[in-house]
């Protein structure tokens, strides 16, 4: 079911930043969302919301991802890039990536490879469907960067 996806990355985004604010609020740590202070909302909204995701999901998550599973088929000889001993390396190595290319500090990377894979998760379970990973992971993202921005005050 093609709308399925969406719910599940649209409800999976907000879920993941309630839990990710609980935590960093619990263990008081350091402001992990607020990375840029914009003095014009709506500038903030458009880059934190439309085009930072749809950016990062096309280099990251599309082509990143596309790259490894060549790399990972060819390590592997195996021709089949959607198969599991090839996707989901190439997943986790682009979450990682995902994490570590905004260096901040250590905790930063940590929660940004959480991030990942979920995000990661999303593009496996639509090409498990024979879907297009790059719309629903572009919606998982847009939606959780919202959400930080709500639980950041800024809406």
């Amino acid at each position: 079911m093609f709308h399925k996806i969406y719910i599940r990355a649209i409800l999976g985004s907000i879920f993941l930043a309630i839990i990710l604010e609980i935590v960093e609020r619990i263990f008081n740590l350091e402001q992990l969302t607020q990375v840029f202070d914009f003095e014009n909302l709506w500038g903030e909204f458009i880059l934190t919301v439309i085009i930072g995701p749809f950016i990062e999901t096309l280099i990251i998550q599309i082509g990143l991802i596309f790259i490894l599973r060549i790399i990972f088929a060819l390590l592997l000889d195996n021709q089949e890039t959607k198969s599991n001993p090839v996707l989901i390396p190439s997943i986790i190595v682009s979450s990682v990536i995902f994490g570590i290319l905004p260096y901040y500090n250590l905790t930063y990377i940590l929660f940004a490879t959480f991030i990942g894979l979920y995000f990661g998760y999303i593009y496996y379970i639509s090409l498990r469907r024979d879907n297009n990973p790059l719309f629903p992971v572009i919606v998982a993202h847009a939606v959780y960067n919202f959400c930080v921005l709500l639980l950041d005050g800024k809406f």
